[in-house]
């Protein structure tokens, strides 16, 4: 799925560019990314030219595809695909996305992946009055018989939803049923690659890139935020930088400056702290 392909196009662009500058123990050569997919294709839900497209960018940055396959077992020494096993010291698991177990708690109608089951109106079979939205919730739309992916957009129209029914129940309107709309679906591969598949626009590569940030950047909330992300992702991508960065040792000649200590909590006590310099 999306996750995979974007979690493995980074992976595999950290390993070849910002590992190598930083680190001179480390070379692209040691660096591999294989990425297991138990369908036939990458990108399930896209078209298959853009899965196609996706999968080319894919290779094109590095990333072993194993199409067709699917992980038996994940054990200390790597992951066991098809029988064969992948040494690694690093797995990341993509499958998908399970609700919490909150919901098995509440003792409400649940479909066989754990979510709850609600109506036209979002609200939970025989509770009018409790509403449940987003992965939690299995909303069928009519004439369908699967509910709603587990999204972004569903939870953010969904919500959006709930509010304004909400609104209308203390003014004593009729509810109108939740009606999503699909306004698209997009992933990115890695640098200036990604996919888009769209009611305006269909397509792959930089111009994908371009409408994946934008999209990202206007979602979210306040002024401020999209500034700032703008201005980190504008400085990632001309310096091949993170703005944040770690000091994780001591330069050569430094050993005799002092460093901070982290301090095991004593039981019944607040919790950890750090020693100051002398």
């Amino acid at each position: 799925g999306p996750t995979g392909v974007e979690m493995a196009g980074a992976i595999s662009e950290l390993g070849r560019t910002v590992l190598v500058d930083e680190y001179q123990r480390i070379h692209a050569s040691d660096v591999r990314v294989v990425l297991v997919e138990m369908g036939p294709r990458v990108l399930a839900p896209f078209r298959p030219d853009l899965s196609v497209s996706a999968a080319d960018q894919l290779r094109e940055l590095g990333v072993e595809l194993r199409l067709g396959q699917r992980v038996t077992d994940v054990t200390a020494d790597g992951a066991v695909v098809d029988g064969e096993l992948i040494p690694s010291s690093l797995v990341v698991w993509a499958s998908g996305v399970q609700p919490v177990s909150l919901a098995q708690r509440l003792g409400v109608e649940l479909n066989r992946r754990g979510q709850v089951r609600v109506d036209a109106h979002c609200a939970v079979l025989g509770q009018p009055d409790v509403f449940c939205i987003g992965d939690m919730a299995a909303f069928v739309p009519e004439g369908e018989s699967e509910p709603l992916p587990g999204l972004a957009p569903v939870a953010i129209q969904q919500g959006q939803y709930v509010a304004r029914t909400i609104r209308s129940d203390l003014r004593s309107l009729p509810r109108k049923p939740f009606r999503y709309v699909d306004k698209g679906i997009m992933a990115t591969v890695g640098r200036s690659r990604a996919v888009v598949q769209s009611r305006m626009l269909t397509t792959s590569g930089l111009l994908a890139w371009l409408a994946w940030g934008f999209v990202h950047i206007i979602y979210l909330i306040g002024f401020r935020n999209r500034v700032m992300v703008l201005a980190e992702w504008t400085w990632a991508y001309f310096t091949y930088k993170r703005g944040t960065r770690l000091i994780s040792h001591l330069p050569r000649g430094a050993d005799a400056l002092p460093s901070p200590h982290v301090l095991a909590p004593a039981p019944g006590t607040r919790g950890p702290g750090t020693s100051s310099p002398r």
